[in-house]
């Protein structure tokens, strides 16, 4: 009888707070090489194993509350790369929940050297943030003037 309040108990406090939320969203940044292919881990013959392609992907996921109409919001990210180069990039959500891969390999990641940092939000059409995920490391990047006024 105990069991059944405790788990019940938990579907009560669960519902509440999930319907409480205002939609999250989620980076993980994961490194490209040879070791992230499939045929690795199935032992198959794979010719782009002779000359992987060396890189980084941002895996970004999100999930908007029921009743938010996806084509009402954008998903924004901001990256600094290593080199200290910036980029703003918008996409339209189609679906209330998702996920959006961005990569950079072979000559761009040696251009560009990687990530440095990123921050992605979730923005409605008049520019509200509804959800944002902010890097440990993000800064606004401010570069020096090169002398001119």
């Amino acid at each position: 009888m105990i069991k059944q309040i405790r788990v019940f108990s938990f579907f009560v406090v669960a519902s509440l707070l999930a319907g409480c939320t205002s939609g999250y969203i989620q980076v993980e940044r994961i490194k490209t090489d040879k070791s992230t292919f499939a045929s690795v881990f199935a032992r198959s013959p794979d010719p782009r194993l002779l000359n992987p392609p060396k890189g980084e992907k941002l895996y970004i996921n999100w999930s908007l509350p029921m009743g938010f109409r996806s084509n009402e919001y954008r998903l924004k990210v901001d990256l600094i790369y290593r080199n200290l180069t910036t980029e703003t990039l918008l996409f339209p959500l189609k679906r209330r929940s998702g996920a959006k891969i961005i990569e950079i390999l072979g000559k761009e990641f040696k251009e560009k050297e990687g990530f440095l940092s990123y921050k992605a939000e979730i923005i409605s059409i008049d520019g509200e943030i509804v959800s944002d995920y902010t890097h440990r490391m993000w800064v606004k990047l401010i570069l020096p003037c090169d002398g001119e006024d």
